[in-house]
């Protein structure tokens, strides 16, 4: 089982549209997958129309210990995927959550469904703390999201700072196994520019595809979908599915 976490403390940087469009195409290649949203903003969660179902059941009951994460997880109509949801209490956690044992909440949950998903991607917050922590410890890959703004690229020392301490602390060893460029123009040389300085960094762990900037990615979540179920022959379906076979090649 592949356990992937989307990752940035910078928020704007695609981890949400990642996470979910890339879990919506490995689901249509016969994957089994669960996206979970890690991030108390909710972005999958509101984004798939799910923000009524949370307030019953979410990710902030799995780490409060009320439910285990398969209690909370939800079979989305139309799709071929699932979505363990969140809620905006999920921001008290960042406070109330436990040292050390808390920080390792969603791996042990995680561990529980090893049999019943091939693929589980995490959506993260744009923050270095206790569900980010989570969302690292519980992974097998970090994908290290961004887009071509300096802004994007400031705080990498910063969460691989991070990634390091959660790697002594828990005896781990993650690492940046990928890199997704999203909001991508082409016309742009500072676009080409800090794509360069970042192959530098990742080298062959940049993904050659990326996702170009385009109205119908920016449309999905007012229509409460997927770039797939949105519009099969758009821009952001065709960069998605490029990207998906370039994660599934590396299986």
């Amino acid at each position: 089982m592949e356990i992937i976490s989307f990752v940035n403390q910078k928020g704007g940087v695609g981890k949400s549209c990642n996470c979910l469009n890339i879990g919506a195409y490995l689901a249509l290649k016969g994957k089994n997958v669960l996206i979970i949203d890690n991030d108390p903003q909710g972005s999958i969660t509101s984004g798939l129309g799910l923000s009524d179902s949370a307030d019953d059941k979410s990710l902030y009951d799995v780490y409060t210990g009320k439910k285990n994460l398969d209690d909370v997880i939800l079979d989305i109509p139309g799709t071929k995927y699932f979505v363990a949801p969140n809620s905006i209490y999920s921001c008290e956690l960042e406070a109330t959550l436990p040292p050390r044992m808390g920080f390792t909440i969603l791996k042990h949950q995680i561990e529980k469904l090893k049999k019943t998903f091939d693929y589980i991607l995490i959506d993260n917050p744009p923050s270095l703390g206790a569900l980010l922590t989570n969302g690292i410890a519980s992974a097998n890959k970090l994908y290290l999201c961004l887009v071509p703004e300096p802004e994007s690229i400031k705080g990498i020392q910063k969460l691989q700072d991070t990634i390091n301490k959660i790697n002594e602390n828990f005896y781990l060893d993650r690492q940046i196994d990928g890199v997704i460029f999203s909001l991508w123009d082409e016309r742009r040389k500072l676009s080409k520019d800090i794509f360069e300085a970042v192959i530098k960094m990742y080298g062959d762990k940049v993904f050659k595809t990326k996702i170009r900037r385009n109205v119908q990615l920016a449309e999905t979540p007012l229509n409460k979908t997927d770039i797939f179920r949105y519009d099969k022959n758009s821009i952001g379906s065709i960069d998605y599915e490029k990207l998906g076979k370039e994660i599934l090649k590396h299986e």
